[in-house]
């Protein structure tokens, strides 16, 4: 396994998706990991993580790639990726050296996080009023983003993300083209339990379990561990079909949780320039 980290590779890659349909359209996405295939084995792929959460392919004989992206990581060079419909890299290309734009880094904030535990009806409410002006491939983190924020904004709910981690061993298995998905989750009173409700406005007709959510995306419905450290699902793509990651409302995307665990400094606020960025990527 090649792990080049959500922060050691952040060259930005402009990804093309083209198909029958001939919608072709350019994305400005990270690859953030590489996970080397062997031509000699079951899986002859490498599976090419990109920051927007989807998973491309390319022949592990084509080490070509792999070196083009080694020296666009080295000269800050940009690589343009074509995609077919099913993410199998087609063609890349050099270009030359852009910059990049930085994550913003929240200041610090003396407090602990409380999340909210409301009543089933509140839930339903809250679900129901959820912003539904996404853009038609408004990627899952901004979307999420956005959700929370407002939920926040407008019914002073303090929710809670779950990011769902699928593994190597099932993108392989199932062929699947993504590597991540994430929702707000609140905590949710009835009479006899306090039990997670996920608020998925996009996958959802209601809150759910978090059982029924994940069984959504896993083809076998097999059961999601839950993990505290983003390391736990990064060294452990064999393990297991998916991991659950929770956290508080103000986490973005997956490279905030690694940079959770390498600084132990807790987000506890959202930060503006992202909630500007959601709106801006996902929202119309």
């Amino acid at each position: 396994m090649k792990n080049l980290g959500l922060k050691l590779l952040s060259i930005f890659v402009i990804v093309g998706v083209t198909g029958n349909d001939a919608r072709a359209y350019l994305q400005n996405s990270p690859i953030v990991h590489v996970e080397r295939g062997d031509a000699e084995t079951r899986y002859p792929e490498h599976l090419i993580y990109f920051a927007d959460g989807r998973v491309g392919r390319v022949a592990s004989k084509k080490e070509s790639f792999l070196h083009d992206l080694d020296l666009a990581k080295k000269n800050g060079q940009e690589l343009t990726v074509e995609l077919s419909d099913e993410h199998t890299i087609q063609s890349w290309k050099l270009k030359t050296p852009s910059e990049r734009v930085p994550t913003p880094t929240p200041p610090p904030v003396e407090t602990v996080y409380e999340p909210s535990i409301i009543d089933p009806k509140s839930a339903d409410q809250i679900f129901s009023e959820m912003n539904p002006h996404f853009r038609t491939r408004a990627q899952c983190y901004n979307k999420a983003h956005v959700w929370a924020f407002e939920a926040s904004a407008k019914h002073q709910l303090n929710s809670m993300k779950v990011f769902m981690f699928f593994t190597a061993k099932y993108i392989r298995e199932y062929r699947y083209q993504w590597w991540f998905h994430v929702s707000p989750f609140t905590y949710v009173k009835t009479d006899h339990e306090v039990s997670e409700r996920v608020l998925d406005y996009y996958f959802m007709k209601e809150p759910v379990s978090m059982r029924t959510w994940s069984d959504h995306f896993i083809a076998p419905k097999t059961e999601c561990p839950t993990v505290t450290h983003y390391s736990d699902y990064d060294q452990h793509q064999n393990d297991s079909y998916c991991y659950f990651m929770k956290v508080p409302m103000f986490y973005w995307q997956p490279q905030d949780l690694e940079k959770l665990e390498q600084d132990q400094t807790e987000r506890l606020s959202f930060v503006p320039d992202e909630i500007s960025f959601a709106y801006w990527q996902g929202f119309y």
